[in-house]
């Protein structure tokens, strides 16, 4: 590569050696890709030491500043490898977009994405190692502070392979992460027993309800107590108890066609505001109409197609109830029903508010009588009122819990 600089990189030989002599080997050089330093040749002096005592081995020396900026037969520095690690896998960026910002440092610094991707790999891989050496201080620090509570949970459980990780849960430490063949005893024994190798036997512990990995858990730490998950027991208990009720409000609610008319006239409302707004300019002025004061200039049909394409927002973001805990500490139908009715509410007091022709404002009051058809069917009330006795039911155990 031409115009790049050229750095020596010269061995560094003790001062004080047996008798022998110290002669130069070879020079090698590399193109080196450095996030602080750019792109440069690293030129590496390697010299070696012969003693006189024929019987004592040769020595190789070579420079410890390049070993601690390189690895050996590697162009990639260290740093640009945990920069690409970092934010690819903890700022979860895109290489494509850690490659533009690589170029924008340094002209020379214009890596493919294929390289990032092995830039990445390779971080991964060193971690690994990395933690691993980690884990007889882990040891010690556990060991000072009282023990370790071992966490034990694994994902993709319908279907092979799983990935098996052990917590620390108070230090928030993650002791490791296994990928196995199946969620099975056998395997996730002998991980368990890799654990208190380096580990020892922790103060308790923590998992879900699976067989497997209790039944492991008591092989490898017969003597350790075994609590079970709350989220994970509530969850299961929540299923039993909202299942039902969910599955009635459902069938219910599919005879009416709600969701996909709902989303229809979606659909056909902005098309219509949206043709609106392209053929001439007009403002509902809506928070006007709302407190009761309706213009004698506005024109109703802009009026209502503004109002109900906000009625159709609103109950359509039925999910923003929930915290993201998903089912059954969500009930998603459940907030979809409340919602519903909420909006059949706000129907009643804007149809209540506005003094108006009998034909002006027909769409709002056909949404009214759609959502009071719906909301008057006995099946859906019996459904609506299980469903909300059995998530009451569910609320009320989870906070004796807690």
């Amino acid at each position: 590569m031409r115009g790049i600089p050229t750095f020596d990189f010269p061995a560094e030989v003790p001062s004080q050696l047996p008798a022998g002599t110290v002669r130069q080997r070879y020079t090698k050089c590399r193109t080196i890709y450095c996030l602080t330093y750019g792109v440069f040749e690293a030129r590496e002096r390697v010299v070696e030491y012969v003693p006189h005592d024929s019987a004592k081995p040769t020595i190789v020396y070579r420079s410890t500043r390049l070993a601690e900026l390189v690895a050996p037969r590697d162009r990639y520095a260290f740093g640009l490898m945990v920069y690409v690690g970092l934010e690819s896998l903890l700022s979860c960026r895109r290489l494509s977009e850690v490659a533009q910002d690589l170029a924008t440092r340094c002209d020379a610094l214009s890596l493919s994405e294929q390289t990032l991707w092995r830039l990445q790999q390779k971080f991964l891989s060193y971690l690994g190692v990395f933690h691993q050496a980690s884990l007889p201080a882990l040891s010690e620090y556990f060991q000072a502070h009282g023990g370790y509570v071992l966490v034990i949970d694994s994902t993709c459980e319908d279907g092979p392979p799983v990935l098996l990780v052990a917590l620390e849960p108070t230090s928030d430490i993650v002791l490791g992460s296994w990928k196995l063949s199946s969620e099975n005893k056998e395997e996730t024994a002998d991980v368990l027993q890799g654990i208190q190798q380096q580990l020892g036997d922790p103060t308790y512990i923590l998992s879900d309800l699976s067989q497997a990995l209790g039944e492991a858990a008591r092989k490898v730490f017969p003597n350790v107590q075994q609590k079970k998950c709350h989220f994970h027991f509530l969850s299961d208990v929540g299923e039993d108890l909202c299942g039902p009720p969910q599955k009635k409000l459902c069938k219910a609610m599919r005879a009416h066609k709600l969701q996909n008319r709902l989303k229809t006239l979606r659909v056909d409302l902005r098309r219509q505001l949206l043709k609106g707004c392209r053929q001439r300019q007009e403002s509902p002025r809506l928070y006007e109409c709302l407190q009761g004061h309706v213009p004698t200039d506005l024109n109703p049909r802009i009026l209502q197609q503004q109002m109900l394409l906000n009625i159709h927002e609103w109950i359509a973001d039925y999910a923003s109830d929930g915290h993201r805990e998903g089912y059954p500490f969500d009930p998603f139908f459940l907030y979809f029903h409340r919602r519903l009715q909420k909006g059949r509410h706000v129907l009643e007091e804007i149809l209540s508010q506005v003094d108006v022709k009998s034909n002006d404002f027909l769409a709002l009051r056909n949404l009214h009588q759609r959502l009071e058809h719906y909301l008057n069917d006995s099946k859906v009330q019996q459904a609506a009122r299980e469903f909300e006795e059995a998530h009451g039911y569910l609320q009320r155990l989870r906070q004796a819990l807690r």
